[in-house]
């Protein structure tokens, strides 16, 4: 089944819609062209199979997270404080038009160049972003689980309240008189004196990551000793980034402050990865004081190719993210917004071995934008002299 965001005849066109108003729509009919805007030509093909009125709170959950992060980076003096969030319909750059959550502050004044009076930030929500599992799975119990059957959020009309499933991904209760907000987190200030970071890494994109030195070349050594011990029995290995999200002279970066390894993976072999609750409660045990921004894990393409017998095909470097790498931190305990993930790639140790390769060409990292996992910089720190 396809899935696609966008808005479908709202007459007149709104500026901020009504919570209560907003549905997941059901279409069955032709596959929907790619980025069709939901006009009334599509319409026409499209039959509308069933409407569910949606909870705000539930379904746009992360990407409130997103939104209060957000504020907190581009407007200091708002840390703590609670602001309206209200929902709007605005074209994203596919020219498709989405939802967008925006935080509000004071309504005085007008609006300027398409805001809502009194924005102060602003995050598209895309359709890959959400979990529609749960709708898919009503969809298919209901026989709309043909091909040509997409899911959109729109606005309709106003609706008796809906049966309430388990994870109230749909309204019709008090929750939504109520509104959205979000509350502003505090970013601590950096201990110490600011890092000397380039301008330039402080844009709308993902914060930069903080890390020692010392660190990378710690991990460095530790895996290229573990590649040499295990030669064709190696398998991928996962480490924990802790630190925390800290304000610096130019914006907000990730301090990793420690990087021990993992423990009690379910699955560690030469393609999979998997963290258990096990994981996490060793994490817990061994390092109850240290707050988790993140994980790092090996990829190791050689080994692949190796056990492949020449059918899998070659690809750049090991610095990428698999579908299920995706999945992990999405799903498994790495979605906040400041949350990195991680990969170090052995194969580019191991062949640069004492004459370390660039860090580009060792270590990826990645982090949060509008729900979606893209690179974000890395800025490794010398050691402090004694």
């Amino acid at each position: 089944m396809s899935t696609a965001v966008q808005r479908l005849r709202v007459e007149p066109e709104p500026s901020a819609v009504d919570l209560a108003s907003l549905c997941f729509d059901f279409y069955a009919g032709p596959e929907a062209p790619e980025g069709a805007s939901g006009g009334d030509g599509e319409a026409e093909e499209l039959q509308l199979a069933l409407r569910l009125p949606l909870c705000p709170r539930v379904v746009f959950d992360a990407h409130l997270d997103d939104l209060a992060f957000l504020v907190a980076r581009l407007h200091p003096g708002l840390e703590g404080a609670e602001l309206d969030v209200q929902v709007c319909f605005r074209v994203a750059t596919d020219d498709c038009l989405y939802p967008w959550l925006v935080a509000v502050g004071s309504h005085d004044g007008p609006a300027e160049d398409g805001r809502l009076p009194g924005e102060v930030a602003a995050v598209p929500v895309l359709p890959e972003t959400l979990d529609l599992r749960p709708l898919l799975q009503m969809a298919r119990q209901r026989g709309l689980s043909g091909p040509g059957t997409c899911v959109r959020i729109g606005v309709g009309p106003t609706r008796a309240p809906a049966p309430t499933p388990r994870r109230r991904l749909f309204g019709g209760g008090p929750a939504e008189a109520a509104g959205l907000s979000v509350r502003v987190p505090v970013i601590p200030r950096w201990e110490g004196p600011d890092p000397e970071l380039d301008p330039e890494l402080f844009t709308a994109g993902p914060p930069p990551v903080v890390m020692p030195a010392e660190s990378l070349e710690a991990l460095i050594r530790d895996e290229l000793a573990f590649s040499e011990a295990r030669g064709p029995d190696w398998s991928e290995r996962g480490w924990w980034l802790m630190g925390a999200p800290r304000r610096v002279r130019g914006g907000v970066c990730v301090r990793i402050e420690l990087v021990p390894e993992m423990e009690g993976l379910e699955v560690a072999t030469q393609g999979r990865f998997v963290i258990g609750s096990s994981t996490w409660d060793r994490m817990r045990e061994a390092h109850p004081d240290r707050a988790v921004v993140g994980w790092l894990h090996t990829h190791g393409m050689s080994r692949l190719r190796a056990a492949a017998e020449g059918e899998l095909e070659e690809p750049a470097s090991g610095l990428f993210l698999s579908r299920e790498d995706v999945y992990s931190a999405r799903y498994l305990g790495f979605r906040a917004p400041w949350m990195v993930t991680a990969v170090l790639d052995s194969d580019s140790v191991v062949q640069s071995g004492a004459e370390r390769a660039p860090t580009d060409e060792v270590l990826g990292a990645w982090g949060w934008l509008h729900g979606l996992l893209v690179r974000r910089p890395v800025v490794l720190l010398p050691a402090t002299p004694a």
